[in-house]
């Protein structure tokens, strides 16, 4: 738990650094979620599942913005 709530943190730098404000948020309350020295809750479990969710939907449109295609070819 400690290794993905540092994980969280590099993710929300990183990601704030390429200004992905978005996924750097989405980062940012994962790593809050797993800061906690308490087990999680299953509230807080399903917010985590959701947050990672959430964090492959943005990078995924993150990547497809960053790469447009280039050639389409329609016949």
């Amino acid at each position: 738990r400690q290794q993905a709530q540092q994980e969280a943190h590099k993710l929300a730098g990183s990601l704030g650094m390429f200004d992905f404000d978005e996924g750097s948020n989405l980062a940012q309350e994962m790593e809050q979620l797993l800061e906690a020295q308490m087990p999680l809750q299953p509230k807080q479990r399903q917010r985590l599942a959701e947050l990672v969710a959430a964090m492959r939907q943005e990078l995924e449109r993150a990547i497809n913005q960053q790469n447009p295609q280039l050639l389409k070819i329609e016949n």
